[in-house]
């Protein structure tokens, strides 16, 4: 399976990505990092390799710094807003992840079309836990406000 190449467009701290229908490999990301959108003000064109299928959910860590992707790949993976790169992956469902969402305590939650949901540690991509026995595919995480 080949890696394919998504344009994110990060523009005043918004990440937009996108894949389309055809997906044709891009060129590598470059590797010095880019500046921080805090510096330039100006819209970056960042290059991202990370996932290797379509994307399905996206959020945005509390403090706007990182950012969560989950993808039909079966993978979630970590970005740094700043410089664009993949900080850490969380590998472990059997099919796509269709949901991600940041806990309380910075840990990541995901959800997946396997019917389960897992939760990762951020430093080191271990799962801590994982939840079965739903009936269907998880494509939506909340949280409570308490």
């Amino acid at each position: 399976m080949g890696r394919f190449g998504w344009l994110v467009l990060v523009c005043m701290g918004v990440v937009v990505s996108g894949c389309g229908h055809q997906r044709k490999p891009l060129a590598k990301a470059p590797e010095p990092p880019l500046a921080p959108l805090q510096q330039s003000g100006q819209p970056r064109l960042v290059v991202q390799t990370g996932h290797t299928k379509a994307l399905t959910s996206v959020a945005f860590s509390p403090d706007n710094q990182r950012v969560l992707t989950g993808g039909v790949d079966q993978t979630a993976r970590l970005w740094d807003v700043a410089t664009g790169r993949e900080v850490q992956r969380f590998d472990g469902h059997a099919w796509a992840v269709r949901a991600v969402a940041f806990g309380p305590d910075g840990e990541v939650l995901t959800g997946s079309e396997d019917q389960t949901a897992r939760l990762w540690e951020v430093a080191t991509g271990r799962e801590i836990r994982s939840f079965g026995g739903h009936d269907g595919a998880i494509n939506e995480i909340g949280r409570a406000h308490v």
